[in-house]
C-alpha cells in the first residue's frame, strides 16, 4: 500500500482554526498522481507533517481520520498510532492503537489512547507509560498533559530501573508509588502525594509528600538524604544536609549535625567556578572537651580540657593568569591533633588521612622545558610528639628549573635555582640561596655502547641560627655559611639483545661514576629537606642520593649495575637490576640505617614479574652489604582476575628518626567481583615487629552492590590503635545509594573492651 504524506498547517494544528474546510471525502492519490499534496492553508502556528497508510475526511463532521502506521510531526514532537483523528472544528486530536509520542529532550510517553490538543502539548491520556532519557520509567492509570511540560498522574509508579528480562511483569528492585504524581518539565521536578517506596515489591516507606529531581537535572537546591554515625566517643550524631544552588557558578551544603554526647556540629562546603578556575572549601566548628596525652609523659593518663572550641577548615583553589602562569592555594587545619578522627571527617578531594597537614599558596609558570614558581607552606603536625613550636613554616621559597633545546652532539644545559626562608617558633630558623649549573650529553658509539657525561657546579650561601650540630648535641651554629661544590659525571652501559622464536632476551651491564671535592657538609649547614632518605635502585646513579639541597654527595665513587629481562612475544615478562656503589672515601655524611655509610653501599635490587594476564609482582629490596640480610624491602602483588583477586604489600625498613623503631608491615585485600552486581572484599594491616609492635593495625571487610539504580556498600573495619579521645574498636558503615533521590549513610563504632586483642581473650 501505499503512503500518504500531507504537510499542513490546518491539519493537524492542535489550536483552534477557523475557515472552511476542503471537501476530501475518502481522498486517495490517483494513479500518477504524486502523494505529496498542500490542501488549503486555515491560520496556524505550527505546521505538521502527516503520513499515514490512509487518509479519509468527513465533510459533514470535519473530521480527518488517519489509519495504518500513522506519523505526526508537529513542532519538534513525533505521534506515532495505528489511528489518528483530527476534529478541524475543535482542532482535538485523537490517537488510538499502540501511540506514542517523543518530545523534544527525548522523553517518549507511551499509551493506548490519547485526546491532544495545542500542537501535542494539552490533552488526556489514558494507560500512560513514560520512558526517560536516562531509561527511568512512569506508568499511571491516567494522565493529564498541560502545556507540554506538565503531566499530572493518577495512580501512578515511578522507576529507574531496568525491567526484569526474564519476567518484566515483575516488580523492579525499587520504585515509588503514589496516588497522585506530578512530572514538571520545565521546573525539572517530580512531585509525589501519598507515596509509598517498595524495595522488590515490599513497601518500606511512606511519605505524604515527597518530590526530587528528575534525570535531566544535575543541580538544584534541596535537602539531602539524612546521615547518621553510632560511635563509642560521640554517641549518636546525625544530619541532615542542605544544598543550596546559589548560582550556576556557585553552591553550598550545610550539612548541621548533633552528637548525643559531643553536641552540635556545624560542616559546610562552598564550591565556586571561574572563568578560569575554581575553588572550594570544606570546614566545621563545635565547641567540645578535648582528650589531650601529655607530650613527655606518656605514661601519664589523658587529661581533658572543657568546653573548647574546635573545627577544621580544607579548601583548595586554582586559576589560569594565562596560557603559561597559574596560580592558587591549599589550605588544611584543624584545630588539634583528634578532632579529624573523632568526628570522622574525610575529603577525598582535600585531605586523605596523613601526619602532616600541609597549607600552600604558590604561583608557578611553564615556559617549554622550563618551570618557575613562588611557594609558601605552612604545616601542623598530627603525630602525638609534634608541636606547633618545633613545626616549620616556609614564608617563601622561588624556584627556577631551566633545560635547554638540544645542542648539535645532543647535549643539554641545565640551571637550578632555589631560594628559601624557613622558620620555627623554637628550632632552627635559615635562609638559603642555591643555583646549580649544569651539562649533560648522551653519546651511542659506533659498536653500540651508550655513554652520557655530565658536569655540574652548586653554590649555595646559607644564614641560619640555632643549628643543631650533629657531633654536639648541646652545641648550636649561628651565622652565614657558604659552599661551592663541583662534580663530574659519566656512565656507560652496552645492551646485549638475544632474539629467539618466543622470547627476547637483554642484558645490559651499567657501569658509573661521579668525582667531587670530599666533605662540603658543615655543621653550620642546616639539614631541612635531606633527611629521611630511602634508598633503592632509583636513586643509585643519581649525581646527588639525598632528597633535597641542603646535604651533597661527596667525594669520588663507582657504581655498577646489572639490568636483565625477559620478554615472551604473547606479553608475559620478567626484569630485574642489581647494583652497588663504592667510594673511595669512607662515606660518614650518611647515616649508618640508610645503606650508603662507608665504602660500600648496601646492595639493591628490583624484579619485576609479569608472566601471565592478572599476575603482577613488583620488589625493591636493600640487601646489607656484609652478610646479605634483607636490610630494607618493598614488594606488592596483584594475582587473579576479579572473579577472585588478591593483593598484597610487605614493606620491612630500619629505624629512622621518623619512626620509632623498625617498621615491618603487611597489608592485603582479597575482593571477588562475584558478577556484575556484587563484589565482595576482605583486607587487613598486621604490624610484624615479632610480638614488639601492635599485632593487628587493623582488618576488616566488605560488601558492595550495585546495579543501574540502586548501590549499597557494607563495611566493617577493626582498628587496634587508639588515642586519647578514639579507642580501639569496631567501626560498621552502610552507605545506600538510590538513583535521583540521593543517599543514604550511616554507621557505628562499638569499642573493644579487651583492650584491642584480636583474640578476644582477657588480659
Amino acid at each position: 500500500m501505499r503512503r500518504l504524506v500531507f504537510i499542513a498547517a490546518a491539519l493537524l494544528a492542535l489550536a483552534t482554526a477557523s475557515g472552511p474546510a476542503p471537501v476530501l471525502a475518502q481522498w486517495s492519490p490517483a494513479p500518477g498522481e504524486p502523494v505529496f499534496r498542500q490542501p488549503p492553508q486555515p491560520k496556524s502556528e505550527e505546521p505538521a507533517l502527516l503520513t499515514a497508510d490512509e487518509v479519509t475526511f468527513d465533510s459533514e463532521l470535519g473530521l480527518y481520520v488517519a489509519r495504518g502506521n500513522v506519523e505526526v510531526v508537529q513542532a519538534e514532537r513525533t505521534l506515532l498510532a495505528d489511528t489518528v483523528t483530527y476534529n478541524q472544528r475543535t482542532g482535538q486530536v485523537v490517537a488510538s492503537g499502540n501511540v506514542s509520542i517523543i518530545e523534544p529532550a527525548g522523553e517518549v510517553i507511551f499509551a493506548d489512547y490519547m485526546e491532544l490538543t495545542d500542537a501535542l502539548k494539552d490533552g488526556v491520556i489514558r494507560d500512560i507509560r513514560i520512558l526517560l532519557t536516562d531509561n527511568s520509567r512512569f506508568a499511571a492509570n491516567g494522565a493529564r498533559r498541560t502545556g507540554g511540560n506538565l503531566t499530572e498522574m493518577t495512580k501512578g509508579v515511578f522507576s529507574p530501573c531496568k525491567p526484569c528480562q526474564d519476567d518484566p511483569s515483575r516488580a523492579p528492585l525499587w520504585q515509588i508509588k503514589a496516588g497522585r504524581m506530578v512530572h514538571d518539565e520545565e521546573a525539572h521536578i517530580i512531585r509525589y502525594n501519598d507515596a509509598r517506596m517498595e524495595f522488590h515489591g515490599v513497601p518500606i516507606a511512606y511519605t505524604p509528600y515527597f518530590q526530587h529531581p528528575d534525570p535531566t537535572i544535575k543541580r538544584q537546591s534541596g535537602f539531602l538524604a539524612p546521615t547518621s554515625i553510632v560511635g563509642s566517643e560521640i554517641g549518636v550524631m546525625s544530619g541532615v544536609p542542605y544544598y543550596w544552588v546559589i548560582d550556576n557558578d556557585k553552591d553550598l551544603t550545610f550539612d548541621p549535625q548533633y552528637s548525643s554526647k559531643k553536641g552540635p556540629m556545624g560542616r559546610g562546603e562552598y564550591r565556586q567556578v571561574f572563568p578560569h578556575g575554581g575553588l572550594i572549601f570544606d570546614g566545621s566548628v563545635a565547641r567540645t572537651d578535648r582528650g589531650i596525652q601529655p607530650l613527655l609523659e606518656q605514661t601519664d593518663p589523658p587529661k581533658t580540657e572543657e568546653n573548647q572550641l574546635r573545627g577544621h577548615i580544607f579548601g583548595r583553589g586554582r586559576w589560569d593568569i594565562n596560557e603559561n602562569w597559574r596560580t592558587g592555594f591549599d589550605t588544611q587545619y584543624a584545630s588539634d591533633k583528634t578532632y579529624l578522627q573523632l568526628y570522622r571527617i574525610t575529603n577525598p578531594t582535600l585531605f586523605t588521612d596523613s601526619q602532616t597537614l600541609t597549607s600552600n599558596a604558590f604561583v608557578e609558570g611553564f615556559m617549554g622545558r622550563s618551570y618557575a614558581s613562588a611557594n609558601s607552606y605552612y604545616f601542623q603536625g598530627l603525630r602525638s610528639f609534634d608541636t606547633g613550636r618545633t613545626m616549620p613554616y616556609v614564608p617563601v621559597m622561588w624556584d627556577y628549573n631551566y633545560l635547554s633545546e638540544a645542542a648539535p652532539y645532543g647535549g643539554r644545559w641545565s640551571l637550578d635555582a632555589n631560594t628559601m626562608m624557613l622558620g620555627r617558633n623554637d628550632g632552627t630558623d635559615s635562609r638559603r640561596v642555591s643555583v646549580i649549573g649544569g651539562y649533560q650529553v648522551p653519546y651511542i658509539t659506533p659498536i653500540g655502547d651508550v655513554w652520557r657525561f655530565s658536569a655540574s657546579v652548586q653554590s649555595d650561601l646559607y644564614n641560619a641560627s640555632n643549628v643543631q650540630d650533629p657531633g654536639r648535641p648541646f652545641e648550636t651554629h649561628n651565622g652565614t655559611s657558604a659552599r661551592l661544590f663541583p662534580q663530574l659525571g659519566a656512565q656507560w652501559s652496552y645492551p646485549f639483545v638475544r632474539q629467539g622464536e618466543e622470547y627476547r632476551q637483554v642484558i645490559e651491564p651499567v657501569l658509573g661514576t661521579f668525582m667531587a671535592p670530599n666533605g662540603h657538609n658543615s655543621a653550620r649547614i642546616p639539614n631541612e629537606d635531606s633527611v629521611d632518605i630511602e634508598f633503592d635502585d632509583t636513586r643509585l646513579f643519581s649525581a646527588n642520593r639525598f632528597t633535597g639541597i641542603d646535604r651533597v654527595d661527596s667525594g669520588i665513587r663507582g657504581i655498577y649495575g646489572l639490568r636483565t629481562g625477559l620478554y615472551h612475544v604473547g606479553g608475559g615478562y620478567a626484569t630485574g637490576f642489581f647494583g652497588q656503589s663504592y667510594n673511595v672515601a669512607k662515606n660518614e655524611v650518611f647515616t649508618s640505617g640508610s645503606g650508603m655509610a662507608g665504602h660500600r653501599s648496601d646492595y639493591v635490587a628490583r624484579l619485576e614479574v609479569s608472566p601471565i594476564a592478572f599476575v603482577d609482582l613488583i620488589t625493591r629490596f636493600r640487601l646489607d652489604k656484609e652478610d646479605f640480610s634483607v636490610a630494607r624491602n618493598e614488594t606488592s602483588v596483584i594475582l587473579g582476575p576479579p572473579i577472585l583477586q588478591v593483593q598484597g604489600t610487605y614493606l620491612r625498613a630500619p629505624s629512622t628518626q621518623f619512626s620509632n623503631g623498625r617498621v615491618q608491615q603487611a597489608s592485603a585485600v582479597v575482593s571477588s567481583r562475584v558478577d556484575e552486581n556484587w563484589t565482595v572484599r576482605a583486607n587487613g594491616i598486621r604490624d610484624l615487629n615479632n610480638g614488639n609492635g601492635l599485632g593487628w593495625v587493623n582488618y576488616g571487610a566488605g560488601l558492595s552492590y550495585e546495579d543501574e539504580c540502586f548501590a549499597v556498600n557494607f563495611n566493617w573495619l577493626r582498628s587496634l590503635t587508639s588515642n586519647p579521645e578514639v579507642s580501639p574498636g569496631d567501626t560498621f558503615y552502610v552507605q545506600v545509594n538510590f538513583k535521583l533521590l540521593g543517599t543514604l549513610a550511616g554507621g557505628f563504632d562499638r569499642p573493644t573492651f579487651d583492650g584491642g586483642n584480636p583474640l578476644g581473650t582477657k588480659k
